[in-house]
């Protein structure tokens, strides 16, 4: 009976998620900002890749070609990508249904959580639809690797907290797999936040364990050390990827406090907590990126969290709060020193930008306090609190009442004219303060409609069903209302994208025969498709629109932006004899002496090269004949020997083969490949190959097919002795 009751639940789970993001799941309009700027278009070259019987390793469409399996933002290791790649294919609908079945998943995983925490099922039920419907899934829905980090976050936590619990090994493999979930889909700032929160938590299990029973701490750190070691193996792929590529990326040498306090969580951005709708509108306010604003998880759930802070927890209950609040005040960013105390002091967390991730924290936390409020309310204080419940809606009404005032002061409202044309509509012409108001009406009507519950409703039953449909529509109302300015393009059509990306060319054809600053993305842009579509059109580009960028890159198109303009006016290889050392640089740039022929080398190879005699003629060419993301065969006719140059970024992997001979490969200009190409009929093959990560890939995949399959007899191999 059981078991029947929590797959209505998870039934009820996917209703609400369709009805919230009906827009989306029905293809009536396409997801939005970098959804398709960014995770469309990498997801496509990875699913390309994998039809073509190519592994994703490297995308030479952008910035002059990177690594993308050393990308954590890529989806490159990530199982539901190899799923989607691989079988369907990418297009403008598999990218929505992928942000729409994260957020079904995710109220799983906190209903799971709840449970573990002994709140009730009905409880349970009400905190995971608060869940997936906050200001995480709504507000960052154009961000995919926030969407996937807090579906998993809530599946680690609560497996965790069952390491620490229970006496089976299978949460220790059930941890570990859903970490690795995290790692390779996620944002990497939410797995070194979570990392500090289980720490806590390992003290805390640990020292009770060493206060009470020795044996059973040692059995404890026998379940962390497999949870570890599980974790590393299948995340070795993209650990050792981000570690390989770390020495070559600027994020990593040059990552300033100044960034990593970008986009907080404002603190006038708090007002979400009541008013989400409000937090979409004047970002001059907010003074951050309007999808940082939101931090909604339901205005009675709030009220509940509110109550819930005065009342003695169950000591996991104030480590989450604890830890939630910590979370909120370094979300605040540079309003408060703690990000920066962070970014100075603890490790890792200098590596990432944007401290409104850590309110994900703090609404996790918010939210398990005001369910625990809620839950002992119905089951221990529903008939001697009810005063007090009644008193803080009451003083609530009153906040949401003054608002509202306060709006109608500042001036004309026409809250009329803005219901009838503007309300469910993404609008440039509203204000804040008819937000505001609109917003403080509907919460003034759920606490009005809550508190004639609590004044009416005696009997427990129907009152947790009327609160909870309460709930439920409150938050699909709210998502509803923020959705045209988070969530989807409402101007475009999902279908007429998705027939126009059908234009698209299938698998990876011949390159064309121009100079890569004569890539025109004219041809794709249309509606939502303005940045990255060179990958759509399978041209080489030496733009793109991604943080991740090599520093001899950035050095070449920043520090030497005349010289960039001239070696893009090449084809993707060219011969040149015109090499230099590094060191003449700056007479160059004084001269304007750069042309696209030029190249600099480092002191160490410019002395190795300048002893042999180089001559390019008119009539040398180089002309490629075969072209895959990871290999460039290129066939060439010389009367001298000359340096060839392939534009793309040079990276550990590459090699160059001339006739199937391995030759020295150099770095020109701090970012491209070159070799030395001798006189006659050659063929040469640029190929990127790197075996080390091929022998992560199959680590991973064995490790986590094991972990599957532990997962799903995990009550055969729950009492598997040593590590019980």
């Amino acid at each position: 009976m059981e078991k029947i009751r929590q797959n209505y639940f998870y039934i009820a789970f996917f209703a609400i998620a369709i009805l919230a993001f009906w827009q989306i799941i029905f293809f009536i309009h396409p997801t939005k900002w970098d959804m398709i700027d960014c995770f469309y278009p990498w997801r496509f070259h990875i699913g390309e890749c994998l039809q073509n019987g190519k592994l994703p390793f490297w995308n030479p469409y952008q910035n002059l070609g990177y690594p993308i399996h050393a990308d954590p933002s890529s989806g490159a290791w990530y199982p539901f990508v190899w799923i989607i790649g691989y079988v369907f294919g990418y297009n403008i609908y598999a990218i929505g249904f992928e942000l729409w079945i994260h957020v079904f998943i995710a109220a799983i995983g906190f209903y799971k959580l709840s449970q573990t925490l002994k709140l009730n099922k009905h409880t349970a039920f009400i905190a995971a639809v608060c869940y997936m419907l906050c200001g995480i899934f709504i507000g960052n829905a154009q961000h995919l690797p926030y969407v996937i980090s807090a579906c998993w976050l809530p599946f680690i936590i609560n497996y965790y907290l069952r390491v620490g619990q229970e006496k089976i090994f299978s949460n220790s493999v059930k941890a570990a797999f859903f970490l690795f979930l995290l790692i390779t889909g996620g944002y990497p700032a939410f797995t070194i936040i979570l990392f500090y929160l289980l720490l806590i938590f390992f003290f805390y299990f640990g020292i009770k364990y060493f206060t009470h029973d020795k044996k059973e701490m040692l059995r404890f750190f026998k379940r962390n050390i497999l949870f570890f070691v599980l974790t590393i193996l299948m995340s070795s792929g993209i650990l050792f990827s981000v570690y390989e590529v770390a020495p070559y990326i600027s994020r990593t040498s040059n990552f300033s406090v100044e960034e990593a306090l970008f986009c907080p969580f404002s603190p006038q951005s708090s007002i979400s907590f009541l008013l989400p709708f409000s937090a979409i509108k004047n970002t001059d306010f907010f003074a951050t990126d309007l999808s940082m604003t939101n931090a909604y998880f339901g205005i009675l759930m709030f009220l509940f969290f509110v109550l819930g802070i005065f009342i003695k927890r169950p000591f996991q209950y104030n480590i989450l709060l604890g830890f939630a609040l910590f979370s909120l005040l370094a979300a605040f960013g540079a309003y408060l020193p703690v990000r920066e105390f962070l970014f100075n002091y603890v490790p890792m967390m200098n590596l990432f930008r944007f401290p409104s991730a850590f309110r994900l924290f703090t609404i996790i936390g918010f939210l398990l306090v005001g369910a625990y409020w809620f839950d002992r309310f119905i089951h221990h204080d529903f008939y001697t609190s009810r005063k007090k419940l009644k008193t803080a809606i009451i003083a609530m009404l009153i906040v949401l009442i003054v608002s509202i005032l306060m709006t109608r002061y500042a001036g004309y409202l026409g809250m009329i004219d803005f219901i009838k044309n503007d309300l469910f509509n993404f609008s440039k012409t509203t204000t804040i303060y008819q937000h505001i108001a609109f917003q403080a009406i509907v919460q003034s009507i759920i606490l009005g409609l809550f508190l004639i519950l609590v004044w009416k409703v005696k009997e427990k039953n129907k009152f947790i069903k009327y609160v909870t449909a309460i709930i439920v529509f409150e938050l699909i109302f709210n998502a509803q209302l923020n959705a045209p300015y988070t969530v989807y393009y409402e101007e475009f059509s999902a279908k007429e994208s998705y027939n126009h990306m059908k234009k698209i060319p299938s698998g990876f054809p011949p390159l064309p025969d121009i100079a890569i600053a004569d890539v025109n993305p004219n041809e794709m842009y249309f509606g939502p498709f303005w940045r990255n579509v060179n990958i759509f059109q399978k041209q080489i580009s030496s733009e793109g629109f991604n943080s991740f960028a090599f520093k001899g890159y950035d050095i070449l198109r920043d520090e030497t932006p005349h010289l960039y303009k001239e070696i893009i006016k090449n084809k993707i290889v060219f011969l040149s004899d015109k090499i230099y050392d590094e060191k003449e640089i700056n007479n160059f740039k004084r001269d304007s002496l750069f042309t696209r022929k030029t190249l600099f080398f480092n002191k160490i190879d410019f002395n190795q090269l300048k002893t042999i005699f180089l001559e390019n003629n008119p009539g040398d060419t180089a002309q490629l004949s075969y072209f895959a993301p990871d290999s460039f065969i290129v066939n060439s006719i010389t009367k001298k020997t000359q340096i060839i140059t392939l534009l793309q970024n040079n990276y550990k992997g590459w090699e160059v083969l001339i006739n199937e001979n391995p030759v020295n490969v150099y770095t020109s200009n701090k970012s491209l490949i070159s070799a030395v190409l001798p006189v006659g009929k050659n063929k040469i093959s640029f190929i990127y190959h790197n075996p080390i990560i091929k022998v992560a890939m199959w680590i991973c995949l064995l490790t986590m097919f094991v972990s599957i399959i532990i997962i799903i007899y995990s009550r055969t191999f729950a009492n598997f002795a040593p590590f019980a």
